[in-house]
């Protein structure tokens, strides 16, 4: 049951539903009837993560409570769904050799040209041409600048306009995902004369939050950091103006306080990463006006190595890794943290990927095994303690530091369980936790001594960052050249080798192949300690129609419908 607090939300959107119904929309179960249009329709999300910009590439903290804001906001050339798969949002068609618009040429390289959709503006009225993308990538490419940049853009040689609705971009190289360009167009119209007469004072313009101009599904009317942003539907959009008229995204720091809105009815949904899917399971069992939306594996959590001057230096011998992985009982991280949801993970790429099936035989096992662990550390030299514990020619405990960050409690709980796994292998653990002052800070993170948990998305596309080009360290001030995280820090020439063999093979068959002797290499000399594939739990309030996944790609497609449960609900309350 909701608070009163809650009640009074629902009952004022219900009165506002009921005057008029509508028959089911795509995705809507027969028992929900869609919202009538000519009633304002509001929708608070929760998201967590104190947002600093609500434009890509602005924010330096590798946030990722931005991603999900920014996509309201602004579009792209395409976009991808929640199966990854790739459709067109500014441009009018994804190139490909089919179409015409992607073109390999016999000297290595290529060209893709792309069209604008005809009438796309920006949110206050200014048509979005060729120019508005020609600027953006002078600037992403801008070495001058502090951006988030991605390496992709080092593989543009230019781009040129050959009307005002048509560019064709220039590539030096075979580069598989360039039907994915990430060209979220900055407004030259605002941003063009502050950049000629003073670059490096770009990124404390308005324009990238309380003022944003986007081309997005939705316009900024407000944005307060570290509480909220107010987001209006944008009738220009270029697939239509979007159904929920106004949305409200708090920006929510705990998963605790995330998780007491929800109940407390002041969320009708969450986006993005924070919950986890423990949290997600209590959640629902309290909150019977609302669901879980989501529970496909996008991401994984891992364990990386530090491979530049670590401490102590065995983290450098692959039977020391091999070793702590073995040690490692993950099935019981699954059942602790996950409520036994998810499937354990070796590699970077989900399991429910259709390309796994074609690369998973080549991926190195490493089942829980007490007795291999024991063995493969016993054989590194070390003597064991009267303890059991491992300890070197002077007498000194082996002891590595695990950290992780401290804003999610499954991270939290998987480094407990780890550091005792690892422990009764013989092997010390200082648990260190980053507080939320330091998880930006790029020195503290990359400068670790030992092992780090955190997640990234499992995707194919993810094996290009670990290459040896994205290394970050104090000589390239932390960003490093072209972009990407290099999380381990692990540069190999033979890993090199085969990712640019992976970025530039069109054909797909080949491509996989390369990225199973890519994967090889990885598990078979541990470049990772993969973990578990995780899920990313979205709560929904059944107000709010079933073709609400938690994914921004389509939130132009949100919409509330009345469920019987709301139904009955506002009926007993007012009565």
């Amino acid at each position: 049951m909701r608070t009163p607090l809650g009640a009074c939300a629902l009952i004022s959107s219900v009165v506002l539903a009921v005057t008029a119904c509508a028959t089911p929309g795509p995705g809507a179960s027969g028992n929900e009837r869609a919202a009538p249009a000519s009633q304002p329709k509001r929708m608070t999300l929760a998201i967590i993560g104190d947002p600093i910009t609500v434009f890509p590439g602005i924010d330096q903290r590798q946030a990722s409570a931005s991603a999900e804001l920014q996509s309201l906001v602004n579009a792209n050339l395409t976009r991808s769904d929640h199966e990854d798969i790739l459709y067109p949002q500014l441009a009018e068609a994804v190139p490909s050799a089919e179409n015409g618009l992607w073109r390999v040429f016999p000297d290595g390289t290529m060209e893709t040209t792309w069209r604008l959709h005809t009438g796309a503006t920006w949110h206050d009225g200014t048509p979005v041409t060729v120019a508005d993308f020609l600027f953006t990538l002078k600037v992403l490419q801008d070495k001058e600048l502090p951006l988030a940049g991605s390496q992709v853009y080092g593989y543009i040689e230019g781009a040129r306009q050959s009307d005002p609705q048509t560019m064709i971009v220039q590539w030096n190289r075979v580069y598989i995902g360039a039907d994915a360009l990430a060209l979220v167009p900055i407004p030259r119209h605002l941003v063009e004369a502050a950049y000629n007469e003073n670059k490096l004072g770009l990124l404390e313009l308005p324009v990238w939050g309380t003022e944003a101009v986007g081309t997005g599904p939705y316009r900024v009317q407000q944005f307060e950091r570290g509480s909220h942003a107010l987001l209006q539907a944008f009738d220009g959009y270029v697939f239509g103006r979007p159904k929920i008229d106004t949305i409200m995204a708090k920006f929510i720091q705990d998963q605790n306080t995330l998780a007491a809105n929800v109940l407390a009815g002041a969320v009708d949904a969450t986006i993005g990463r924070g919950l986890s899917i423990e949290q997600a399971v209590q959640i629902r069992n309290q909150w019977p006006q609302g669901r879980i939306a989501d529970l496909l594996y996008h991401s994984w959590v891992r364990i990386h190595p530090q491979f530049i001057n670590p401490t102590p230096a065995v983290i450098l011998e692959v039977p020391f890794r091999q070793a702590l992985l073995h040690a490692i009982d993950r099935q019981q991280i699954i059942d602790s943290v996950q409520e036994g949801v998810g499937a354990i993970s070796e590699i970077g790429l989900s399991i429910n990927s259709p390309y796994y099936a074609a690369i998973g035989p080549s991926v190195v096992q490493h089942p829980y095994d007490q007795r291999k662990a024991a063995q493969l550390l016993d054989g590194l030299g070390y003597t064991r303690g009267p303890d059991g514990f491992l300890l070197d020619r002077s007498g000194q405990r082996l002891s590595v530091e695990l950290r992780t960050t401290q804003d999610n409690a499954a991270r939290l709980k998987a480094l407990v369980i780890v550091a005792d796994d690892w422990q009764k292998a013989g092997v010390g653990v200082v648990q260190s936790i980053t507080p939320a002052q330091l998880q930006g800070d790029r020195a503290y993170r990359q400068d670790r001594p030992g092992f780090e948990i955190n997640r990234v998305g499992a995707t194919l596309d993810g094996l290009a960052a670990y290459h040896s080009r994205s290394i970050q360290t104090a000589a390239n001030n932390y960003r490093a050249p072209g972009g990407g995280t290099n999380y381990p820090r692990y540069g190999n020439a033979e890993l090199n080798d085969l990712i640019e063999r992976f970025e530039r093979t069109i054909p797909l068959s080949e491509r996989l192949n390369v990225a199973a002797q890519a994967f090889h290499h990885m598990t078979s000399l541990v470049v990772q300690l993969g973990l578990y594939y995780d899920v990313q739990p979205v709560m929904v309030d059944n107000r709010i129609s079933r073709n609400f996944l938690g994914y921004t790609w389509d939130a132009h497609e949100w919409d509330l419908a009345l469920t019987s449960s709301v139904v009955d609900y506002m009926s007993a309350s007012t009565h």
